[in-house]
């Protein structure tokens, strides 16, 4: 099976050399990767992508707009579009627009990635699922749970959302103000600190385009980041003497 992929940023990479297991893997990109590419993962155009009978879009929420327009042109009844972004209420809104009739349509949200999967096993790995327009829905659920051993959580795009409002959002808001924070390591730490060092290390490896599709794409998630920062605030005052008060 020829898989197509838009987009060949970390998360792109990392599943196109998982999928090349199980066929050839075309990729669109705006920029020119074809020197670095391994065998059977081919740089080509975004029509031959589109001619795949699955493509998937691991692009930045921002670009998926334009790259919905693309596919517009070229997709069919057959093709089979997934998106594979950390929120879902806006993604369903944008393929619905663009893409709407024109193909089949299903929502995920892989909770893996290149830093927390080493190597190409995914067994075991979870992946959140939506379909939103499909003909056998049965055949998607074996790709992705018969071949590439995930689990599948089938949730709808608004509980998704606030759910990870507060699994994703504020663990992230909590990890990029401490890398902002530029803690040092101590011959003093605790494990408790550790855990601390852990998240920063694990946030600096995100990009700040991930983060900002989490913090912002995601409807729910400045309501949690205020009650967040609102706690801390309240805690703070609850600390000072009453003479600093």
């Amino acid at each position: 099976m020829n898989t197509g992929i838009v987009g060949y940023g970390a998360f792109g990479e990392f599943i196109a050399k998982i999928l090349v297991k199980y066929g050839n893997v075309l990729v669109y990109s705006k920029r020119d990767i074809s020197k670095s590419l391994p065998n059977r993962i081919t740089q080509t155009t975004i029509k031959e992508v589109a001619a795949c009978r699955v493509v998937i879009m691991a692009c930045g929420l921002d670009e998926m707009p334009i790259v919905c327009q693309k596919l517009a042109r070229y997709v069919n009844t057959e093709t089979v579009v997934l998106d594979v972004c950390s929120v879902k209420t806006k993604p369903v809104e944008i393929m619905k627009k663009y893409l709407d009739g024109k193909c089949q349509l299903v929502a995920t949200h892989p909770l893996f990635g290149p830093q927390t999967v080493k190597g190409t096993n995914l067994n075991g790995q979870k992946i959140v699922i939506y379909p939103l327009e499909v003909k056998d829905y049965n055949q998607i659920l074996t790709l992705l749970r018969d071949f590439l051993r995930l689990e599948i959580i089938e949730m709808g795009p608004e509980e998704h959302d606030r759910e990870m409002a507060l699994v994703h959002a504020l663990t992230f808001f909590v990890g990029r103000g401490l890398l902002k924070l530029d803690l040092p390591s101590s011959p003093l730490k605790t494990g408790y600190y550790q855990k601390l060092l852990d998240l920063v290390e694990l946030e600096r490896l995100h990009s700040i385009e991930l983060f900002k599709t989490i913090e912002r794409g995601n409807p729910y998630a400045a309501e949690v980041r205020t009650r967040f920062i609102k706690v801390l605030s309240k805690i703070d005052e609850e600390l000072k003497d009453k003479n600093e008060r």
